[in-house]
């Protein structure tokens, strides 16, 4: 089953993001859309959604817009951030990440949004968004010297 609702500090969804980042990734209450695969009443996996404009609000209190649009794809157009893609352990390979990624895209597209973006800090995830159309636009290396591939897609 799909769950599709506004970030609201569920703790189920933290410790996906603990287990799959090591961290919990900001999310602003009311403002990020988190969709799910649920299995009866257990979440299998994430992704989350933010519009731009909400996305610049929230990155514009600790950061200029310049350096914003340096590792983000701020375009004129109505767009949204897709982050946060989480599979538990014991759901991965069974196609969950293409599934989740097609959900935030038909999500997407039924709230006008024109092109969704999007941060590859893996091999696997810049593979799932490859397949399903996503564009390299940039590369960058973060705090730890890591590789994050900024990627794109129109809808």
């Amino acid at each position: 089953m799909i769950n599709i609702q506004k970030w609201n500090n569920n703790k189920e969804i933290k410790k996906i993001l603990n287990d799959s980042f090591n961290e919990a990734t900001d999310m602003i209450k009311n403002k990020t859309l988190v969709i799910s695969f649920n299995n009866n009443e257990e979440i299998m996996g994430i992704i989350c959604l933010i519009s731009n404009e909400n996305l610049v609000k929230f990155l514009s209190k600790t950061i200029n817009f310049e350096e914003i649009n340096n590792f983000y794809s701020i375009r004129a157009t109505n767009g949204c951030y897709l982050y946060n893609l989480a599979v538990k352990k014991q759901y991965r390979k069974n196609g969950l990440s293409k599934k989740l990624l097609n959900a935030a895209l038909y999500v997407s597209n039924i709230l006008n949004f024109k092109y969704c973006h999007a941060h590859c800090e893996n091999k696997i995830s810049e593979l799932v968004f490859k397949k399903r159309g996503f564009i390299q636009e940039k590369v960058y290396k973060n705090k730890k010297n890591k590789d994050i591939k900024l990627v794109t897609i129109w809808i």
